[in-house]
């Protein structure tokens, strides 16, 4: 289970590669669903991530994304370390998902289009930077001595379709999951310095 002191409404702050304070706003309901929403200190949405529980110790990543004009900042990467941390009870879980650059391609507020080139080599250093594998069917079915614990009904079925590549991850124990909770609220190490308890209660007042 997920820390019994992660509640449906905890908020965790973080900087961005700018320096930047982004919120997370941290939704949870027990077996089902994990979604993470994070916002600037100007209330703009910045990012998400879903993550849906499954049958066979399987966690299903359906999206986790930035949108264009905060891309490169690493957002979506604090994005998926806090996701680490809040599943930590969840070990020996499998986290895994379709790989499928394309679903960045538009930015879902400003139509912005990027090449299929650009969009495959950012999924893949993203995916391999937070820890994921990218596992073809072709390749699974040709060594699938390679990927113990994975299987056709498991990870690649889409209902009546077999996705073509997937990501996957295993939660695993980390020596340092750089968040910590303070006052209710989750920092990660690069935001100690803050005045949390001025932050904590200008949050505590917004309504995102």
């Amino acid at each position: 289970m997920i820390k019994k002191e992660i509640s449906n409404d905890q908020k965790a702050i973080f900087l961005d590669k700018k320096d930047q304070l982004q919120i997370a706003h941290i939704h949870y309901i027990p077996n089902v669903l994990l979604s993470i929403n994070s916002y600037n200190k100007n209330q703009q949405e910045t990012g998400y991530m879903y993550l849906y529980f499954h049958s066979n110790k399987r966690i299903f990543l359906d999206v986790i994304y930035c949108y264009d004009e905060f891309r490169g900042n690493d957002i979506a990467k604090h994005l998926s370390n806090l996701a680490d941390y809040l599943l930590q009870d969840y070990f020996g879980y499998i986290i895994r998902g379709v790989y499928h650059p394309s679903q960045l391609s538009i930015d879902r507020k400003n139509s912005i289009v990027r090449s299929q080139e650009e969009l495959n080599l950012r999924a893949t250093n993203f995916y391999h930077r937070c820890g994921f594998s990218i596992v073809s069917l072709e390749d699974y079915q040709k060594n699938p001595n390679f990927y113990p614990g994975l299987s056709i009904g498991d990870d690649f079925q889409l209902g009546e379709e077999l996705a073509n590549s997937i990501i996957v991850k295993k939660i695993e124990c980390k020596l340092d999951y750089h968040f910590t909770e303070i006052d209710g609220m989750l920092v990660n190490d690069n935001a100690l310095e803050l005045n949390l308890a001025q932050e904590n209660l200008q949050l505590k007042n917004k309504k995102i």
